[in-house]
């Protein structure tokens, strides 16, 4: 049942925002009929081929470089700002991994190379299979593309919940050139340098690299005398190059080739333990101390390369997509903030890949039609080291997975208002695992061979009519799979041979897409209802470690709002409001600690946000200034229930000021996160024995300055 208290705030934001004449990121054309103060038009390419936002029958949200930077969006873990029902943090310990949870479901084992994740993470169309290594930092980007709801029937790997797109900018045959500059609190500094050129009249090479440095804002503390240590812990610092070359001219036949290499090579983020007596962190309340003795260290090497290829063949369009990626995780972290559990995980994971398409139309052009099939070929090895006091505990093993899917899906011009869609889908996932574990003592040694296939059909079927020139009316339901695995993390070699089975989850979704006012009002807005069986949950096993269980069956239902207005040319708003509203409605008998009363995880149940830009013009520039606002209601970071890990409800404020030239060659900014200074925490770890979490960053304000030419 709804909370009417929880929701009050937020949207009540929302309301105030309507009425004030708010703000998106969008910017005023005037072209084709549009007025002069109308919001231009957004192209996404969610169903494979470029399309208006406005007609793209699913819930997607398009986010473009301005609103990258205006929202302050420079790593895949701030994407939950700005998107509705997506919740988006690092990993537990490791900042160079990402958790990404979406309507209700998500990940959160982010290291062990064993579990899918229910949000597929594309970079240029290609599939990330892993999360390590996935908190990238977002530069060069052209724009995000987030769909939400089941992604079967038009995208190389399922995922159940939904995927994010990043689409890297590409080199156009215009030469350019862009420096960027940084420097802030906690000894911020980072500079990003994007370059592009015609290399003859077909082709043209553009290169892109960036380097990010910060300082901690951990301190390390005795157990006992609470005297400070050391200061500064939490230190990160990557850095990446990525080169493309692309055919720029347009006669049938088009070619984008990549590769990049990333670094990330820093400390592991320090847990803070919280005192049972007193509800609070350990010590003195102080979010920003640890009692971990040991240094801590987290670290990714990454590189890969892909060919994405189109050819127009007549009436068909065929593409090939073909990629590879290796990445080398290793982290050392302690989980408890007490020295009471250290775990040190080394992951090197490899995955070749190869997706073609055929699109094409039909039947007069009445059939829009999309047919094609993927395969995935991962290789990972991973040695954890589990030292809780005197014991130490080993778990080596290689899994290995190959993925083969066929997929398709065609869309019906029944009228010239209706449109009915159908797709399908057929999955294979063949999974081996060889491994072993060892103890010093208490915990049963052995080694395992396991096999295991997992397949299923995944169909879609939807409806649009298209109501008014302005209006897009919209429903559907589509059926998601996610495959089962084998147990990375058991200690025992008994835990180890028990495998859990894969999850589905069925998606009920009708919504409208709406412009109004001149097109100067974009509201979108949508119900989903996710039904889950064998719903797959990390839990604690009581012979030792973690594992994933299948909980058997849980339902969310939520509300999704998206809404951008342009008061006038230099006045825009935009708000976002969700709600997830998530319970159990079966658990299997052996699933430990949770209840059917258990909140599901990574679940808040409502989030919104609203964010204003406004502008002046002077003869020597611009002046543009953006303020946000974020609420997040009380979230569980994982499936057992803990008050002192729950993450509280949070609102966080994040603004810029920032001047352009007239000439558009050059712009210094300052930009601030977390402005109220907020002390809180993202996610946690409840055992018997202690209980922790990881503290968020402070307020950070850095200036940056850019060139370009």
């Amino acid at each position: 049942m709804s909370n009417p208290s929880i929701i009050k705030k937020p949207l009540a934001l929302v309301i105030a925002a309507l009425q004030l004449g708010a703000v998106g990121t969008a910017y005023a054309q005037q072209d084709q009929g549009r007025s002069a103060t109308s919001l231009e038009e957004v192209v996404v390419t969610a169903r494979k081929r470029e399309e208006s936002l406005q007609s793209v029958p699913i819930a997607v949200t398009a986010l473009d470089s301005a609103a990258l930077e205006s929202r302050q969006i420079s790593a895949v873990e701030d994407l939950g700002r700005a998107v509705p029902n997506l919740l988006t943090t690092p990993a537990s310990g490791s900042p160079t991994n990402t958790r990404i949870f979406m309507r209700g479901l998500g990940q959160g084992e982010s290291s062990q190379p064993t579990a899918e994740s229910a949000v597929g993470l594309y970079i240029d169309d290609v599939y990330v299979a892993r999360s390590n290594g996935a908190n990238i930092g977002l530069y060069d980007i052209e724009r995000i593309e987030v769909l939400r709801g089941p992604q079967g029937s038009l995208y190389g790997r399922n995922s159940t919940t939904g995927a994010i797109k990043v689409v890297t900018r590409k080199p156009t045959g215009e030469q350019d050139f862009d420096l960027s500059l940084s420097a802030g609190e906690l000894d911020n500094k980072g500079v990003r340098i994007s370059a592009s050129a015609p290399l003859s009249s077909d082709w043209a090479a553009g290169v892109s690299a960036m380097y990010f440095e910060q300082g901690g804002y951990i301190t390390r503390r005795d157990m006992e005398s609470e005297a400070k240590i050391e200061s500064d812990l939490n230190a990160r610092e990557y850095g990446g190059v990525r080169t493309s070359l692309s055919r720029t001219v347009q006669d049938g036949f088009t070619a984008d080739l990549s590769a990049y290499y990333f670094t990330d090579d820093g400390e592991a983020s320090y847990i803070t333990p919280m005192d049972a007596e007193t509800g609070q962190p350990y010590f003195n309340g102080d979010f920003y101390s640890t009692g971990s003795n040991l240094p801590q260290f987290a670290r990714a090497d990454q590189y890969g390369a892909s060919a994405n290829l189109s050819w127009e063949l007549g009436d068909i369009t065929l593409r090939s997509v073909t990629a590879y990626r290796n990445v080398e995780n290793d982290n050392l972290i302690d989980i408890s903030g007490r020295n009471s559990w250290y775990i040190d995980t080394e992951v090197d994971s490899s995955q070749i890949s190869q997706e073609l398409q055929l699109l094409g139309s039909a039947f007069a052009e009445r059939v829009d039609w999309i047919a094609g099939v993927y395969l995935l070929r991962e290789e990972s090895d991973s040695l954890t080291t589990n030292a809780l006091g005197p014991i130490l505990s080993t778990q080596d093993y290689t899994v290995e997975t190959d993925s083969q899917a066929l997929f398709g899906q065609a869309t019906l011009h029944a009228s010239e208002i209706v449109d009915l869609t159908l797709g399908l889908r057929y999955t294979r996932d063949d999974k081996q695992f060889d491994g072993t574990t060892n103890s010093n003592m208490l915990f049963e040694n052995g080694s395992n061979r396991l096999s295991e296939t997992f397949d299923d059909v995944t169909p879609k079927l939807g409806i649009d009519v298209q109501a008014t020139d302005e209006m897009l009316i919209y429903a559907s339901v589509a059926k998601g799979f996610k495959a089962g695995g084998f147990q990375g993390r058991a200690l025992n070699a008994g835990d180890q041979e028990v495998l859990y089975d894969a999850e589905q989850v069925w998606t009920y979704e009708a919504g409208i897409k709406s412009e109004w006012l001149q097109n100067r009002l974009r509201l979108n807005a949508n119900y989903f209802m996710n039904q889950f069986e064998d719903l797959q949950l990390n839990s604690l096993n009581p012979g030792g470690g973690t594992v994933i269980q299948n909980a058997a069956e849980a339902e969310v239902d939520g509300i999704e709002v998206e809404l951008t207005y342009m008061a006038t040319d230099r006045l825009y708003v935009v708000a976002n409001y969700a709600t997830a509203w998530g319970a159990y409605k079966e658990l299997a008998d052996n699933v430990s600690g949770v209840t059917l009363d258990s909140e599901l995880p990574g679940t808040p149940e409502v989030n919104a946000s609203i964010g204003v830009e406004h502008s002046f013009s002077f003869a020597a520039g611009e002046l543009l200034w953006g303020l946000d606002y974020q609420h997040t209601s009380e979230v569980q970071p994982g499936a057992s229930t803990s008050a002192l890990v729950e993450v509280p409800s949070l609102d966080l404020f994040n603004g810029f000021v920032k001047f352009t030239d007239a000439d558009d060659r050059w712009s210094v900014g300052l930009f601030g996160t977390n402005l109220g200074d907020k002390a809180y925490h993202y996610t946690g770890f409840t055992f018997s024995s202690f209980e922790a979490v990881y503290a968020a960053s402070p307020r950070m304000i850095k200036a940056v300055v850019d060139y370009r030419f």
